[in-house]
């Protein structure tokens, strides 16, 4: 068995479009990421879009820049942790979509979805997140991957009986 975890965070630095995230869903938090514990190098993978591009990066790095708000820890098989690591390191280095961001925020405001949604070809950090969950570890997730927001997958978390409160 290997361990991963759905986390929530926001930026230790004032970012409006963190404050805008939070204010709209109601949550402390404002980013969605995962986190991948590597037994074999002691060490803990962030993997997320954020900035420009989907990436991984260590999590003192991460830690020094973001405020972790709460984590979901799930226990996964051998087998469906190499499924998740393979997908992330397949996503690696897609671009972020800062269109499908505005899209997010567009739907929350009048809730309608817009047509500027990116597909597969660029990520937020929930739709990253989601599609992840959805396609490797079958966790329902109603919304339509280019509008979900971090509240929509930690919503998807409770359902599916993965919180450990």
């Amino acid at each position: 068995m290997k361990t991963i975890a759905v986390g929530f965070s926001r930026p230790k630095k004032s970012m409006l479009l963190s404050w805008i995230i939070r204010k709209t869903q109601k949550t402390e938090y404002s980013h969605v990421y995962i986190k991948f514990t590597s037994d074999k190098y002691q060490r803990n993978l962030i993997y997320q879009a954020s900035g420009l591009q989907v990436n991984f990066v260590g999590e003192q790095v991460f830690k020094d820049h973001c405020e972790v708000v709460k984590e979901c820890v799930i226990q996964v098989s051998d087998e469906t942790y190499h499924k998740m690591m393979t997908f992330a390191i397949d996503k690696a280095g897609y671009p972020y979509s800062l269109k499908q961001l505005f899209n997010i925020v567009i739907y929350t405001w009048t809730g309608k979805a817009h047509v500027l949604g990116s597909g597969r070809s660029a990520y937020v950090c929930s739709e990253l997140a989601g599609e992840m969950l959805k396609t490797i570890l079958n966790v329902s997730i109603s919304e339509d991957l280019d509008i979900i927001t971090p509240k929509d997958v930690d919503d998807a978390l409770h359902e599916a009986g993965l919180w450990q409160d």
